[in-house]
């Protein structure tokens, strides 16, 4: 058997996966486990993809962490609560949200004790918003040093990971079956490949570049994988579809601003202390757009009264925001919702008694500063929206102390560009047949974006488990006898006593 150019094959393994996110190495984990051979290609110089930068967060119902915890849950009732949230929302009607929201929770529970069957571990299970459940499982200890985990475990299982490789094509027979990679040059041939490359949403050859300032982007998210996909008849949908971003810091923990901190009264200013914009019609695209600048939270001492601390926790979760109606400061790998002392203690956040105290610690322009403040305290004295748009029922800033937390960047979270998929992962051609011998997983397969269509938090990474599981499983299944894709079981949870619960402090 040769490739399209001619070059006699030199390496032949059962199961190639391309990437090595968290989709790719438990797709890897999943096909070795199935006693394929596997061999996974990772073009950047270490594992984990995007992982690594999350928060780390995987909403799921019906988990032996859950229960162990004494929670009574199911994936039905996970359905019917983020099923009723997406139809209010509209977006159960978007044109594969329904089929793939339903693969993510009938299995993301499965996907998650299969985790912790591996070894590794979850804090939580925390409460989420638009949840009647504590569903929120936590990457422990956080997601760089998980990832780096799931890699170790990927070898343990026989997974041979080469990174710093590139993965030029896939290999095509005449009758369109995908036989392989083309790397270096050179054939590598398999009898199924999964392609789990991330999301597309850097600017790439043949691409009309973003509008976003460049910034923004993590230039390794190229779409590779969706072009090679594409290049053998797989239907892309969106190529050419928005981008996603966020208010983030630069360094890690990675620690998102959210919307509820803005709508408690915080604002957003670059270092010279002017506000970016009106943050209430704000969100990450705009901010990447307007500056490529240090940007910071600041907060009035009326907002800071109203915030949740550790002492309203309960006992196993981060859920004193929830129990008591205060709120968080956002989101925080390691524990899910953040408090102030979560960000003082990591140094994100410092705070002072008064204006220009708090200005001075992380040298913003302390005059400008305060002229914003007393601009936004015309604004909420005279009844009308200040000169940026926002209106102001209060002044939050007339009493202290202050806290500021930074710095912060809008950066691109997500592409929505994505490969058309069935349930089973089998990547569809531009008629909606599966293409033989190819998987998509994670970014790369249609639904990626189903956090944002849920609108809410734990979806990105509860697909990219759920659809690398089971990628993993139909690739081998097809590459070791060629048989129908069997249905993945629901059974083989690990017990309670096996699970690895750790608390979230």
């Amino acid at each position: 058997m040769t490739d399209r150019v001619g070059h006699a094959p030199e390496e032949r393994v059962d199961v190639i996966v391309v990437g090595g996110g968290a989709a790719g190495l438990l797709a890897a984990i999943d096909a070795a486990e199935q006693g394929a051979s596997v061999l996974l290609f990772e073009k950047n110089s270490d594992v984990g993809g995007k992982t690594k930068w999350s928060i780390g967060t995987v909403t799921a119902g019906g988990t032996t962490i859950q229960s162990a915890k004494g929670i009574n849950d199911s994936p039905e009732q996970h359905r019917k609560d983020v099923f009723g949230h997406a139809e209010q929302l509209g977006t159960l009607r978007l044109p594969g949200v329904e089929e793939k929201l339903e693969v993510v929770v009938e299995n993301a529970a499965t996907a998650i004790d299969r985790l912790v069957e591996l070894g590794l571990g979850f804090g939580g299970p925390h409460p989420e918003e638009m949840h009647s459940q504590y569903r929120g499982h936590v990457l422990f200890p956080n997601p760089m040093v998980f990832v780096g985990q799931l890699a170790q475990k990927a070898r343990e299982h026989g997974v041979r990971i080469r990174r710093d490789t590139r993965v030029e094509s896939l290999l095509v027979e005449s009758d369109g079956r995908v036989t392989g990679v083309r790397v270096g040059g050179r054939g590598i041939h398999a009898g199924a490949v999964v392609v789990c490359a991330g999301d597309y949403s850097a600017a790439a050859p043949g691409r009309t570049p973003p509008a976003h300032s460049a910034h923004a982007f993590k230039q390794w998210a190229t779409g590779d994988g969706h072009f090679m996909a594409a290049d053998v008849g797989a239907k892309m949908l969106t190529p050419e579809g928005p981008v996603f971003a966020a208010l983030t810091t630069l360094d890690t923990p990675t620690y998102f601003g959210h919307p509820v901190v803005l709508m408690g009264g915080a604002i957003v200013v670059n270092q010279s202390g002017e506000r970016v914009g009106n943050e209430l019609a704000m969100w990450g695209q705009d901010y990447a757009e307007r500056t490529s600048e240090d940007l910071y939270l600041v907060i009035g001492g009326r907002q800071i009264e109203r915030l949740a601390t550790v002492e309203d926790d309960g006992p196993d979760a981060r859920d004193g925001w929830y129990l008591t109606g205060k709120s968080h400061l956002g989101n925080i790998e390691g524990v899910g919702y953040a408090y102030e002392s979560d960000l003082v203690d990591i140094g994100y956040a410092k705070r002072s008694e008064s204006i220009s105290g708090v200005a001075e610690l992380f040298q913003i322009e302390r005059s400008a500063l305060q002229t914003e403040i007393d601009k936004l305290d015309e604004a909420h004295r005279s009844g009308s929206a200040d000169r940026l748009g926002r209106e102001w029922s209060e002044n939050p800033f007339d009493r202290g102390p202050y806290l500021a937390i930074g710095p912060f960047r809008g950066a691109v979270a997500l592409g929505t560009a994505c490969i058309a998929c069935d349930r089973d992962m089998r990547a569809l051609d531009t008629k909606g047949d599966p293409i033989v011998g190819l998987f998509v997983a994670g970014d790369t397969a249609d639904y990626a974006s189903i956090g944002f269509a849920t609108g809410s938090h734990g979806y990105g990474l509860a697909w990219a488990f759920v659809s690398g599981m089971i990628a993993g499983r139909s690739a081998a299944s097809v590459a070791l006898k060629g048989a129908p894709i069997e249905a993945l079981p629901s059974s083989g949870r690990v017990s309670e006593d096996d699970v690895r619960v750790r608390a979230y402090s």
